[in-house]
């Protein structure tokens, strides 16, 4: 259905048509269909490549796949492709958020959307009693994170 709502859409270069993926759920063929279907930007979900904070999250990643969905999806023309990290997670050092920002600057992509963890009491981890990290811990974060994808910026 989503297709064939998108099919009718006058499409243009300059207008995004973007889709929320993950790992997991995307294959080759779905990106071959994206692709057909005019869709031009592709957001990954991969919050992070730690062990300890995906199963914080009830989240998986392999990060050889991570590697080749990417590779493919720039192979069959896809070149607007952003993913998503979380930081500030319980337990997350920096150390743990310069190794995400590693592999995702390996990944040489376009955009990388970052996100400080903040747990809210009706959620899942906040019903957990889990609790935020320090504040300045989040905010030493902010800055790693924003000096190492501000220089990948200008080096582009």
């Amino acid at each position: 259905k989503l297709f064939n709502i998108i099919k009718k859409l006058n499409k243009s270069e300059t207008i995004e048509y973007t889709i929320e993926c993950n790992f997991d759920t995307t294959t080759k063929e779905k990106l071959n269909l994206f692709k057909e279907y005019g869709i031009n930007r592709l957001s990954f979900g991969i919050e992070s490549i730690n062990n300890d904070n995906l199963k914080l999250l009830e989240r998986e990643n392999i990060t050889s796949e991570i590697i080749d969905k990417i590779s493919y999806a720039k192979n069959i023309g896809f070149n607007n492709i952003n993913v998503d990290l979380m930081y500030a997670l319980p337990g997350e050092s920096i150390d743990d958020l310069k190794d995400d920002l590693e592999f995702i600057k390996s990944l040489d992509i376009e955009h990388v959307s970052c996100y400080s963890l903040i747990i809210e009491e009706h959620t899942k981890l906040g019903m957990k009693n889990i609790e935020n990290i320090d504040g300045e811990l989040d905010y030493q974060m902010y800055l790693e994170h924003k000096e190492t994808t501000s220089v990948e910026r200008e080096a582009r």
